[in-house]
């Protein structure tokens, strides 16, 4: 079984950086947010945290191939199509095996609808 010690011994690590971008935040923001850092297959985690205030998040993560998820408030939502949701996390594909990597998240908050 893999141990998080066990990372270092996978190669060179290579510098990832999420970004989030907020479009009409409406006075919200989604600073804090979770994100965490999947490796591809398994999707163990090598790599989570916070959004700093300034709405990012840095980790150095083994060379790999990884899904870059973060997890905003109940009420926003990706803006651009190339992100999925992976169980209730907004996530993206990010391949880390050749050059550090930034990953921008453009979320949006979504207008309620009546009665909901």
């Amino acid at each position: 079984s893999a141990t998080a010690s066990s990372a270092a011994s996978q190669g060179p690590a290579v510098k990832l950086t999420v970004k989030v971008v907020e479009n009409g935040s409406g006075g919200l923001s989604v600073a804090g947010s979770q994100v965490n850092v999947l490796r591809n297959g398994t999707l163990a985690s090598v790599a989570s945290g916070a959004l700093s205030p300034a709405l990012e998040f840095a980790s150095n993560v083994p060379a790999g191939q990884y899904q870059v998820c973060v997890n905003p408030p109940i009420g926003w939502a990706s803006a651009v199509r190339s992100t999925h949701v992976l169980g209730g996390w907004i996530c993206s594909a990010a391949d880390l095996r050749a050059a550090p990597e930034l990953v921008t998240f453009r979320l949006t908050p979504q207008v309620p609808q009546v009665g909901q």
